[in-house]
């Protein structure tokens, strides 16, 4: 059905403005003028493929959304360079410096970073991708790398200092004669990570998502930095014999994230769930959404938690952030720019579990109350029959002219294919009942 008014799908591209290359080579050329360090997109790269770059100095310059593949870029300097947004697939950086230079949103795919002679230092790869690259004879000094994804990555004889990983996942990597030892790792999620002679430092493990877990099961071989002893770092298994004291340590801090981690790591997910669920009501008299969603991270990293738990913080949020009660304009804001990204993680963060959304469009007027009741109990009914472990969902209604219903759930994908078909069954059935 067409919508006057609206343009057809491809209608947009005899809108698009075009112009002649000899247009735009008199445009590049007047602006040059003026600057010549405008918006990369490989205009600085020329040929993106299978070219090698060596000795070039790309100081302050923009580099945004560049692509390469197959390239080498070799004893180069990239000091202060802006390369946001750019991908580098099969690409070898060797011996470059990079300084105060921003990778942020740029995919590195089967790409190798070895042997600088310099630190990478004060740049920031927040929010980027790294899948098989491998790390190789590298230091990182007083970085910025906030929630971005480690995959299938190999790291050997690196040295990551001073520098931010939180929020970010390692998925199957290896860390090969690796020092973590002085570094903010909170709130890192590691998923089946391989380590050979690595040093983790001391009081931040228990902030480590599944680090706990790890330790307690790998027989790796992997070291806690101490500073007070001989040796400056000590075995996993010294350190995890004094769980007990840090436990007390860190209640002595009020610090629930670790208290929480210490006793999923016991098996003990019932008195897990009541440190998160203490940690996000202290953290929300500070409006500090930041630490709720960490919390809300470590709930949907492991099975030992239900969907029960999860309804449950649920409603200690609701509980906690009623919008009709938020009547400052700066916390009705913040509320407002995080509470979506919360409900993402706890209805959507869950591992293996899949999510289904239908929207239903009934013929039910928005003034029939009860016609949309009857509805509205037959599908919870139906809904609660495949709801046997407790797994998140949730019914949305919309009264326009006619009731909307959309339904969210989050299950297995095997579940997931019997709700489906049932509730378009009992849509049916529940139409022709009314």
């Amino acid at each position: 059905m067409e919508i006057k008014g609206l343009i057809p799908q491809k209608g947009h591209k005899n809108l698009v403005p075009h112009f002649s290359e000899s247009e735009i080579k008199k445009a590049k050329t007047f602006l040059y003028k003026y600057d010549s360090g405008a918006c990369s997109n490989n205009r600085i790269f020329n040929k993106a493929i299978k070219a090698t770059y060596k000795n070039k100095t790309f100081l302050n310059k923009s580099l945004k959304r560049t692509f390469l593949k197959e390239c080498k870029i070799q004893n180069s300097n990239f000091t202060g360079a802006a390369v946001t947004g750019s991908m580098f697939i099969q690409t070898l950086f060797e011996n470059c410096k990079i300084l105060g230079t921003s990778f942020q949103c740029c995919d590195f795919i089967e790409s190798e970073l070895q042997d600088f002679s310099s630190q990478i230092e004060a740049s920031n790869f927040s929010n980027s991708t790294f899948i098989d690259t491998k790390f190789k004879n590298i230091k990182f000094s007083t970085n910025t790398i906030y929630q971005s994804l480690f995959e299938n990555c190999i790291f050997t004889d690196c040295v990551i200092g001073t520098t931010t990983l939180e929020g970010s996942i390692f998925r199957n990597c290896t860390f090969d004669h690796v020092d973590l030892s002085n570094l903010n790792i909170d709130y890192v999620t590691l998923h089946n990570p391989t380590m050979h002679d690595v040093t983790l430092p001391f009081f931040q493990v228990p902030y480590i998502i599944n680090g706990l877990f790890y330790l307690n099961k790998t027989s790796d071989d992997v070291w806690i930095h101490s500073e007070k002893t001989l040796r400056g770092k000590i075995k996993k298994e010294e350190y995890l014999r004094y769980t007990e004291e840090l436990i007390i340590y860190f209640y002595g801090l009020k610090e629930f994230f670790p208290l929480a981690n210490f006793y999923l790591a016991r098996n003990d997910p019932k008195t897990a769930l009541a440190c998160i669920m203490e940690g996000i009501e202290r953290a929300s008299k500070q409006n500090d959404f930041r630490m709720i969603k960490h919390f809300c991270r470590l709930l949907t990293s492991t099975p030992q938690f239900t969907g029960r738990d999860m309804k449950q913080v649920c409603c200690l949020l609701e509980t906690l952030f009623d919008p009709a009660s938020l009547t400052d304009a700066r916390n009705l804001h913040t509320y407002l720019m995080n509470i979506g990204e919360i409900r993402d993680i706890l209805f959507k963060g869950n591992y293996g579990l899949q999510e289904l959304e239908i929207i239903i469009q009934t013929n039910i007027d928005s003034s029939d109350a009860e016609n949309f009741s009857v509805f509205s109990k037959k599908l919870n009914k139906l809904l609660d029959v495949f709801n046997k472990n407790n797994q998140l969902q949730f019914i949305e209604s919309r009264h326009n002219s006619d009731w909307t219903v959309l339904i969210n759930c989050v299950n297995p994908l095997e579940e997931l294919k019997f709700v489906l078909a049932s509730i378009y069954y009992a849509f049916g059935a529940t139409a022709k009942a009314i």
